[in-house]
């Protein structure tokens, strides 16, 4: 017989993240981290606090040990992606199709819903439980839908719907984390791929080759559909394909997104459907693109090969290349937006074509608002006359003047742009304004650009108008940008936190790219970084040790201090 689990008086939440927080004292890198109210970094912190401290008392006295740390110290660890999730459930392993004593995926989602054992799984707590596939899965059945908390470790294998089923599906009361695995080959009317009505977290992943197809209905989402929270991170969505029957119609052929969205480092690559052949937004709930890149996709009739903005949300994007993406027979190649507001900073949107208005960005500005900021818009096209970057359909809804680059030297205004005149700030390329060819520009050629491994970006030229735009203020080391002070691929902008120190020239770059950037952040983030068994005790010593050895993410903040 089990000896009883043992329970503890846990500090309140307030005092937790007290305690917490006390523990960076000396360590600014982390402590900026916690203070800034970003992820909902103190809500996951109380989560994990309550977890761990619901464990048995044995399990909290050996995690605390090993971690020479309280349990408050543990969580943060956790949430930060410091220290590994400890075993706070078992883990179900999927080794086989369910046959000959195996586990099925199949079966390890009944059992970690149902916290009972089903067929030969075993482990299902009731509570959040990790699936561990050791081997790639093809369905010969549709899967249940996810109702608990579970994170599958794909540990690079892959998830195949086999052309005829639906891949991953998550209740409302559910929540998925999924991990280093490929959803491909799935079919269904909306989510082929993914289909998210509760909490979704994709990282390290690939969404590639679903579809969404019906005889009688409109289709939605053939990589993803979203009506819940989803969160993209180092994860590339491509492939794709939402079609639709005569009369019919397909959206979001990566993402369908009617709830709260947020893409981080990822790449939306070579998806279709007949509207939003990247994403379809429609909804009114926030979404963020940062560091991405979103290209090659393309859109029918309904618009927006890049994206298609259909709803009242509030769309952020910072850091980020849209670039050669297509609307055949409609509007927006790069960005259609119909209702909403969009906010464009720091980003490169260029070799995007439709077949009607808007070669790069597409505005009913009755009803919508694209505010661009040291943006650059150059090397679009469209097939009707004035609207090769930008068309604006009505009055006022495109806000400039925020050191733009529009157009360049094969076009003049008249065919650059409709509905909308730059700003005073704003450099103009075009014939009619410093008349600089596109190649002058930039590099046609999306690429890595090298710095660490990321989605691809269009470098800056030498010489390119676009360089050295931005003046930093002294002590302000942003240089007047979006709260990031790094390029899309993590090369770090110009600015001055004290005088005279410059990296990537004497000013900040206008678009995604900072060119000739020296200093360079490590590919290591702090959701790679791990614990060392070994480290000093207390917080401080740990972090110390693991940031010391990775020369990980939150060391760009000392970087930033020390180097030039």
């Amino acid at each position: 017989m089990s000896k009883p689990t043992a329970r503890m008086s846990p500090l309140s939440p307030q005092t937790a993240w007290d305690a917490a927080v006390a523990e960076t004292a000396g360590h600014p890198e982390l402590r900026y981290r916690l203070i800034r109210p970003t992820h909902n970094l103190r809500q996951r912190f109380g989560e994990a606090y309550a977890r761990l401290t619901a464990l048995p008392r044995a399990q909290r006295r050996r995690l605390q040990r090993r971690l020479s740390l309280g349990l408050a110290g543990i969580a943060l660890l956790m949430v930060l992606g410091l220290a590994p999730m400890p075993a706070l459930a078992d883990t179900i392993t999927v080794n086989g199709d369910g046959t000959g004593g195996t586990c099925s995926l199949a079966d390890a989602i009944i059992t970690a819903n149902s916290g009972t054992n089903f067929g030969n799984c075993t482990g299902g707590t009731g509570g959040a439980d990790t699936i561990n596939l050791t081997t790639d899965v093809t369905l010969n059945a549709a899967l249940n839908m996810i109702t608990s908390d579970i994170t599958i470790e794909g540990n690079g294998h892959f998830i195949s719907g086999a052309d005829t089923y639906n891949g991953l599906k998550v209740q409302s009361s559910g929540t998925l984390t999924l991990k280093n695995t490929t959803i491909t080959n799935c079919l269904d009317v909306s989510g082929a791929g993914l289909d998210n009505q509760g909490t979704l977290r994709v990282l390290n992943s690939t969404i590639s080759n679903n579809r969404t197809e019906d005889a009688t209905y409109n289709t939605y989402g053939a990589g993803i559909a979203n009506s819940g929270t989803l969160e993209i991170t180092n994860s590339t969505i491509t492939g794709n394909q939402a079609t639709a029957a005569a009369g019919q119609s397909s959206y979001g052929g990566g993402i369908y997104n009617s709830g709260t969205l947020t893409i981080l480092n990822s790449t939306i690559s070579s998806n279709e459907a007949m509207g939003g052949g990247g994403l379809y937004l429609l909804g009114g709930g926030l979404v963020t693109i940062t560091n991405s890149t979103i290209n090659d996709n393309s859109a029918g009739i309904d618009g927006g090969g890049g994206i298609a903005l259909i709803s009242s949300s509030t769309v952020n994007i910072v850091n980020s290349t849209i670039s050669g993406n297509t609307a055949i027979g409609g509007y927006g190649g790069g960005i259609y937006t119909n209702i909403g507001a969009m906010t464009i900073q720091n980003s490169t949107i260029t070799n995007n074509a439709a077949s009607l208005d808007g070669g790069g960005i597409w505005v009913l500005d009755s009803f919508a608002t694209v505010t661009l900021e040291r943006t650059i818009i150059s090397g679009n096209s469209s097939a009707n006359p004035g609207s090769d970057e930008i068309y604006a359909d009505g009055s006022g809804g495109v806000y400039t003047d925020a050191f733009n680059l529009f157009g360049h030297a094969g076009e003049d205004d008249a065919a650059a742009f409709t509905g909308f005149t730059p700003g005073a700030s704003d450099i103009v390329a075009t014939s009619d304004g410093t008349n600089t060819p596109l190649a002058n520009i930039l590099d046609v050629l999306l690429a890595q650009n090298g710095l660490q491994l990321h989605p691809f970006t269009h470098a800056l030229v030498t010489n390119s108008p676009a360089i050295d735009q931005i003046t930093p203020i002294p002590g302000d080391p942003l240089c007047n940008t979006d709260g990031s002070s790094v390029d899309q691929r993590g090369g770090v902008r110009a600015g001055e936190i004290t005088p005279g120190d410059h990296r990537g020239g004497t000013a900040c770059d206008i678009g995604a790219y900072e060119y000739d950037s020296n200093v360079t952040p490590t590919a290591v983030t702090l959701r790679s970084v791990t614990a060392l068994p070994n480290a000093s005790p207390g917080l401080v010593g740990m972090l110390g040790a693991a940031l010391s050895a990775t020369l990980g993410g939150l060391m760009v903040w000392r970087r930033h201090r020390t180097q030039v």
